[in-house]
């Protein structure tokens, strides 16, 4: 919005919106993130993992064989990360219960 010159005996601005539709073309930033490659891989290897998938396969700079490819990447990630994380809760777990049993 814009303010513009007043049009009526008060001193305060008269206010404009435009409304834009998707259709009309790209956004003035070109794409938008989502349709980025690099920011796509970004979000599912540091931000969301598996739950990041469905913002793959809406990105149309993928093709169909890349979407598979990088959702059996990203699934097998995300165990990997699941599991490493449930081995450091356990191992922890061992040296507290280690730690009491010693003393």
């Amino acid at each position: 919005m814009s303010p513009t010159e007043p049009q009526d005996a008060s001193d305060e601005p008269i206010y404009e919106a435009t409304v834009v539709h998707p259709e009309d073309g790209p956004s003035p930033s070109g794409q938008g993130v989502t349709q980025s490659k690099a920011a796509v891989l970004a979000v599912l290897f540091l931000v969301a993992g598996v739950f990041g998938v469905p913002l793959l396969w809406i990105n149309k700079r993928f093709n169909t064989a890349e979407r598979i490819l990088w959702t059996v990447v990203v699934t097998i990630y995300t165990f990997l990360l699941v599991w490493i994380a449930y081995s450091v809760v356990m191992w922890s777990l061992d040296q507290i219960a280690a730690s009491r049993l010693g003393t």
